[in-house]
């Protein structure tokens, strides 16, 4: 049974990362944008 749970904490755990290493991306271009909206038009 400890088995099981140490699973779910590490599944949870991986999926934390996981939103961090999705958003910083993202919060970085839209720090990028705010500074230089003619720069992130052109890439769209």
């Amino acid at each position: 049974m400890p088995r099981r749970r140490d699973f779910a904490v590490l599944n949870k755990a991986f999926k934390g990362e996981a939103i961090v290493a999705y958003a910083e991306p993202l919060i970085t271009q839209l720090m990028k944008a705010s500074g230089s909206p003619r720069c992130f038009q052109g890439e769209n």
